[in-house]
């Protein structure tokens, strides 16, 4: 028996929510269904809203707004090779059926493989975070490496969780004590790397204030310069304030490029 909790029933809501902003937007507004949908789900990637009855737009990237719908021819572009199935259920042992046979039954025990590999994107399915992993630019040995480890922590993480709630045997003290370190380690890396971001920010901010006050200098040492004559002794002294304003400028504009390219680096991390 399936039971439904507060979240199981806001979810489903929100599908149906979805579902019916999709009708609304192309029977009511004209938009295209794709657009539409595209509009309401943030990326083709997420299992979000209803399918329709006749399974358009279930994929509303381009080119593939018809993919897996009714009615569409299935072409075949490789040679057949249909695979054994297992014997009849019925009756005395014998041979396994096979899905090159165009008539009778063929016995398969797990029909929706596939079907139940791409529904899970849980932890709990390789595939899932190979899919995630090669989305983020990880691919080839990397991609392997990364699957085993999340799925070696995935595996040591339920199996924890099952002895904790059933009350079977208790988890190693070392193993516990392991997790609690690497949390620790992580929670203070990422507290270092957000004051890292916001002392990059109070730099760049005050390099930048620096620039505006030596373009004003230079602006203004400029215009006192254009204002006196050409034989006036003062010239000489604007001209230095001129050059000594233009430095301050320059030093100015290097210290907010430096500052903005820490604070890149700080956020990056």
């Amino acid at each position: 028996m399936v039971t439904l909790n507060r979240n199981d029933l806001s979810h489903i809501l929100t599908q149906i929510l979805i579902a019916e902003e999709h009708t609304r937007l192309t029977q009511v507004e004209g938009m295209d269904p794709a657009a539409a949908l595209a509009q309401l789900v943030t990326s083709p990637l997420i299992p979000t809203g209803l399918r329709t009855v006749d399974g358009t737009y279930n994929n509303f990237q381009p080119g593939m707004t018809h993919f897996g719908s009714a009615d569409q021819a299935m072409l075949r572009l490789l040679t057949p090779n249909y695979a054994l199935a297992e014997p009849s259920a019925f009756g005395p042992p014998g041979p396994a059926t096979s899905y090159d046979s165009p008539s009778g039954t063929v016995f398969d025990s797990q029909p929706r493989v596939i079907s139940n590999l791409v529904a899970d994107q849980t932890l709990a399915n390789p595939a899932a975070i190979a899919a995630a992993l090669q989305v983020n630019g990880v691919t080839g040995a990397a991609q392997l490496a990364a699957v085993q480890q999340i799925t070696a922590a995935y595996q040591a993480a339920q199996a924890a969780r099952a002895a904790a709630g059933t009350g079977g045997t208790p988890v190693d003290p070392a193993v516990a004590a392991a997790l609690l370190a690497a949390r620790d380690a992580a929670q203070a890396a990422m507290e270092t790397a957000e004051a890292g971001v916001t002392d990059a920010a109070a730099d760049k901010a005050a390099t930048d204030a620096a620039v505006l006050a030596a373009s004003e200098a230079l602006a203004a040492a400029q215009a006192a310069l254009d204002a006196l004559g050409p034989s006036s002794t003062a010239v000489a002294d604007a001209q230095a304030a001129v050059a000594a304003a233009t430095a301050a400028l320059t030093g100015a504009l290097a210290a907010a490029s430096a500052a903005a390219t820490v604070l890149d680096l700080a956020q990056a991390e």
